[in-house]
């Protein structure tokens, strides 16, 4: 049976995912997940290691991700590297 993981305020239309395994020396959390949200025109970053799992923070959030005429979707997907 399908269990909630993490709890994104006000967010209507994720489209987009992209995991990060990474671990760097400027953030030693491990694994995430980055999820695109076009109502918010933001990326929000979902913790997946151990002992964080699950918490929430706003990542990215600017003029550039907003809904606009010629853009009605804000942020629409993300891609990792």
């Amino acid at each position: 049976m399908p269990s909630q993981f993490a709890a994104l305020p006000d967010v209507a239309a994720l489209n987009g995912l992209a995991i990060d395994e990474s671990e760097s020396d400027l953030d030693e959390s491990g694994s995430d997940l980055y999820v695109t949200d076009s109502t918010n025109g933001a990326v929000w970053k979902i913790s997946l290691s151990p002992g964080m799992a699950g918490a929430v923070t706003l990542w990215a959030q600017g003029a550039q991700l907003q809904r606009t005429v010629s853009a009605p979707q804000g942020a629409n997907g993300i891609k990792g590297t």
